[in-house]
C-alpha cells in the first residue's frame, strides 16, 4: 500500500461503484438506515489509487412500540395480562414497572416500582385483588437505547359479597 496525503476519497452508500462523480468524503457520515459502503481514493491526478470494497453498516435504533394499553377494570379474582409489542434490532429486554396503590395501606404513590421477575414482553397477574390496582407501563430495551410505554391504568374492584338464603322446615325460618 501507498500513502497520498493528497488524495481524495468519494464514496456510495448504495452498494454500487464508486466514481468521481459520487459524494465526496468531508468527514463523518451520519446514517439512519442501514447502508452498504464503498469508496475509492484518488490522487492529485485523479488515478483510483485504492478502493474499499462494500461494507455493510448496521444503523441500530431503539426499540418502537407497536402496541398501545387501553385501561383496564378487574374484578378481584380475576387474571391481568399485559402485553408489549415492539420492533428493532434484538436483543430486547423488558421490564415491567407499577405505580400506584400500595399493599401496605400507605395510600397512591407517585413512585414508579420495578416489578421483580417481570422481564417478559407479557406481564401476567394471576388472582388479582385490589392491592394491584395501579398504573403499568413497560421499558424495553435494546444496544441503541430504550422506550417507556404508554401507561395501562388497572383499576381492581373488589370481589361482590354473595349470601345464601336458606329457608328451613315448615316455619319458614330464613338462615342466612
Amino acid at each position: 500500500s501507498t500513502t497520498s496525503p493528497d488524495a481524495v476519497l468519494y464514496y456510495t452508500l448504495d452498494g454500487s461503484a464508486p466514481s468521481t462523480s459520487s459524494a465526496l468524503y468531508a468527514g463523518p457520515i451520519t446514517l439512519t438506515n442501514t447502508a452498504t459502503l464503498r469508496a475509492v481514493a484518488y490522487n492529485s491526478n485523479l488515478t483510483a489509487s485504492a478502493e474499499l470494497g462494500a461494507v455493510t453498516l448496521t444503523v441500530i435504533q431503539p426499540p418502537v412500540l407497536t402496541a398501545s394499553f387501553a385501561p383496564r377494570t378487574l374484578t378481584a379474582g380475576q387474571n391481568l395480562i399485559l402485553g408489549a409489542g415492539a420492533t428493532g434490532l434484538g436483543p430486547m429486554s423488558y421490564q415491567w414497572q407499577r405505580r400506584g396503590v400500595s399493599g401496605q395501606g400507605s395510600g397512591v404513590s407517585n413512585e414508579w416500582s420495578v416489578i421483580s421477575g417481570a422481564t417478559n414482553a407479557l406481564f401476567h397477574r394471576f388472582n388479582v385483588s385490589t392491592d394491584d390496582s395501579g398504573d403499568y407501563s413497560v421499558v424495553v430495551t435494546n444496544y441503541a437505547g430504550s422506550v417507556t410505554s404508554a401507561v395501562a391504568t388497572v383499576t381492581v374492584n373488589p370481589r361482590p359479597e354473595t349470601v345464601a338464603v336458606v329457608t328451613w322446615g315448615s316455619s319458614g325460618n330464613v338462615y342466612l
